[in-house]
Parts: C-alpha cells; sequence; structure tokens
C-alpha cells in the first residue's frame, strides 16, 4: 500500500491520492470481501467512496477498521546459498588433505583431521545452544546443559 493509504495519520489528510492509490485501495478491499472480512454491499459501497476519494483524509476511512496487509516471507535459500554452503567445507578438506599429502611426501597419514573438520562444521549452525531450563518446581534455574 501506499504510505498515503496505509498510514493516514503520518500524512497529511489534505494530500491528494492517485489513481493507482484509490486502485491499491480497492484491490486491497476486494482481498478483505474474498476473505470473508466484508460483505458484498459493504464492499461495493467502501469502493464507491475509494473512487470519489480525492484526499488521503477521505480515502484513510476506507480501510482503516481492516487489518493491514501481511508481507510474505523470505523465499527459501536458493541452490546457490546452498551450494557455497557445502562447498566451503569441501574445499577445506580438499585443502587439508593435500597439505597433508604434499608435507609428507603423499605418505598417508590418515583421516582424523579430516574427520574432525568435517564433524566441526556439521555441528556448527544446526541450532545447538546452551542454555539453563527452568526447574519445573518454580525455583531456581536448572544446571546447564546442551540442547
Amino acid at each position: 500500500m501506499p504510505p498515503s493509504v496505509s498510514d493516514p495519520v503520518s500524512t497529511a489528510p489534505q494530500l491528494r491520492v492517485s489513481d493507482a492509490d484509490r486502485e491499491q485501495a480497492v484491490a486491497e478491499l476486494r482481498r478483505h470481501h474474498a476473505e470473508g472480512r466484508l460483505t458484498l454491499e459493504e464492499l461495493e459501497a467502501r469502493a464507491a467512496t475509494a473512487y470519489r476519494a480525492r484526499t488521503t483524509g477521505e480515502l484513510a476511512p476506507v480501510l482503516s477498521d481492516l487489518p493491514a496487509p501481511v508481507p510474505p516471507p523470505p523465499p527459501p535459500p536458493g541452490l546457490w546459498h546452498r551450494a557455497w554452503r557445502l562447498g566451503i567445507p569441501l574445499v577445506m578438506v580438499a585443502g587439508v588433505g593435500i597439505d597433508l599429502a604434499v608435507t609428507h611426501n603423499f605418505r598417508v597419514v590418515g583421516a582424523w583431521p579430516i574427520l574432525g573438520l568435517i564433524v566441526l562444521r556439521s555441528r556448527r549452525g544446526r541450532g545447538r545452544t546452551w542454555s539453563r531450563p527452568a526447574s519445573p518446581t518454580g525455583g531456581p534455574e536448572g544446571s546447564g546443559r546442551w540442547r
């Protein structure tokens, strides 16, 4: 919604609205009708008022008793984001493996350092936090533990 329609308190009521502002207000009214907040008669009356409105002061009451639209949630991470998250540990493991191979004249040293890096990377960012849960009896907090 344009600022003139969604927040009439912060804008001056004598500001003139555009055709786009009116159309956006009517589209919002149609959405509320589709969701069951307005009857067909209320929709028609409010749409007529919105189309006649010349200022924000005339347009604001049309939507004042209806909830504001909720913004859509952000999109999930894309393929490149996931590839990047997987690519960093793989590059680290490959770098350590090459370094170990070169510094030890290509002798097999063991996979313990590489496995350690994989485990550390897989544990990071999984929502594990240190917490002190409250006691069920209402007493002092319990002992700390990993969740």
